[in-house]
């Protein structure tokens, strides 16, 4: 018979070794300092009162609500593995990383529908672990979310300054507010209009609600910062690229109306599209596989940098993009479509369709390339909406929708990789999706960070 002495006692030094190995990483992560650094905007002039008005005065010196409220929530969780300080110190020679928020979207978008405007409050944000030292970006987290209102018509969907404050504020703390409030507010000045909104905050703890603070606080809350900084290479969006015929059709010119969410002196934005497509992507992946991608950054005269300024000082700060080792090019080759399905009794159902080509690459250290191809997948999707007969819709709403939901779909069947969607919306069989699958996520180790 054989002897199973030494078979067991491998195991168990084996065990020993994985539980010493286990301990000594939970040890260096829990040793890992960070200092947060509050709040920033994304400006390249820095002129954030005029680009950020509602958020600057919400945020606004000596009381600084939004900044408190944030590090109040951050530090009453005690469960990171990192230790985050709050002295606004200098880190800048120590070696230390910093932590910011930037926000980086404050806007209304607005159009009429009969006898009413539509005005949809955007914000966006991106949260940013980087290295003082050499101002080097290490990752970032986008968060955006949007809240439309119906209101009566008025020329150009006009509103008051007031209103708008008092949306973005609570759009910020997660309330919901009647008419009633609304008008009681409507007469107060900027100062008590914080104060209410805020003591009607704590009460209700809705910043549990906030689709713009609860991700932002819970992401750093389960950071961790060491595996990032010490990570063996870097994973991002390598190129976004928009066919001719793709521009024409956002820029309205072989569509009935522009993207009006990406528009900039009324002309469609080629680098505001981009960049919204590569959050959306970084976001999906991150949150999926809690696996962080490099944010994408359009090769303008800026390069490959992130300028921000800080919400209480006068510094502007350039951090810039670490190069990528592995990624993603997005193409969009094909442009959008809407396409009525039926219609029944007055009901028409209309599909949203939208288009792009995903290629995993592998960097080959030229500038502004495409890098070595490893396999592309040609991807779809259609959004149904359904609308009564001579209705007017935001069309350009439901194709963002769609493009969201075609990456989203796409990164999850990463995972899943479901049959049915792979034979409907992808341009490879399921084995080959399955291949192809395996390979990226043996590539970038990504069954090793979940």
């Amino acid at each position: 018979m054989k002897s199973t002495r030494g078979y067991s006692i491998n195991n168990k030094l084996k065990n020993i070794i994985l539980i010493i190995s286990l301990f000594s990483l939970t040890s260096l992560s829990s040793n890992e300092n960070v200092q947060f650094s509050y709040l920033s905007f994304i400006s390249s002039t820095g002129a954030i009162e005029e680009e950020y008005p509602n958020t600057v005065k919400f945020n606004k010196i000596p009381n600084k609500v939004l900044t408190n409220i944030i590090s109040s929530n951050l530090k009453n969780n005690n469960s990171r593995i990192y230790n985050l300080f709050f002295d606004n110190r200098d880190s800048s020679n120590d070696g230390v990383l910093s932590l910011v928020i930037a926000i980086d979207k404050e806007r209304v978008y607005s159009y009429s529908y009969k006898d009413k405007c539509v005005n949809t409050y955007f914000l966006s944000t991106q949260t940013i672990l980087y290295n003082p030292r050499d101002q080097l970006i290490v990752t970032s987290y986008p968060n955006e979310s949007s809240r439309p209102y119906v209101d009566s018509y008025t020329e150009n969907c006009n509103r008051s300054s007031k209103l708008d404050f008092i949306r973005f504020v609570s759009f910020y703390l997660g309330l919901t507010l009647n008419e009633n409030q609304v008008n009681e507010l409507i007469n107060m000045d900027e100062d008590k209009i914080v104060q209410e909104l805020f003591d009607n905050s704590i009460s209700s703890n809705s910043i549990e609600n906030s689709s713009v603070l609860k991700p932002i606080i819970s992401y750093i809350n389960n950071l961790n910062p060491y595996k990032l900084r010490y990570a063996d290479f870097n994973v991002g969006i390598n190129q976004i690229n928009l066919s001719e015929d793709s521009l024409k059709f956002l820029n309205g010119e072989t569509f009935t109306s522009k993207n009006l969410y990406f528009l900039q002196n009324d002309v469609f934005s080629e680098k505001k599209y981009k960049d919204w497509v590569g959050q959306q992507f970084v976001k999906w992946f991150s949150d999926i596989y809690s696996f962080p991608l490099i944010p994408y950054s359009e090769g303008d005269a800026l390069g490959r940098q992130v300028n921000m300024k800080f919400a209480d000082r006068e510094e502007l700060l350039n951090l810039k993009l670490p190069d990528i080792d592995h990624g993603f090019n997005i193409s969009f080759r094909n442009p959008q479509k809407k396409v009525l399905l039926k219609e029944n009794n007055g009901i028409e159902a209309y599909a949203y369709a939208s288009y792009t080509d995903i290629t995993f690459m592998t960097s080959d250290g030229m500038p502004n390339s495409d890098g070595i191809a490893h396999f592309t997948h040609s991807i779809k999707n259609g959004l149904v909406n359904k609308i009564v007969k001579g209705d007017m819709v935001n069309d350009w709403q439901y194709f963002n929708n769609s493009t969201e939901e075609l990456l989203y779909k796409y990164i999850t069947n990463l995972k899943i990789q479901d049959k049915k969607y792979i034979k409907n919306y992808v341009s490879v069989d399921a084995k080959t999706f399955k291949k192809n699958s395996n390979y990226l996520k043996k590539t970038i180790r990504l069954n090793y960070e979940n």
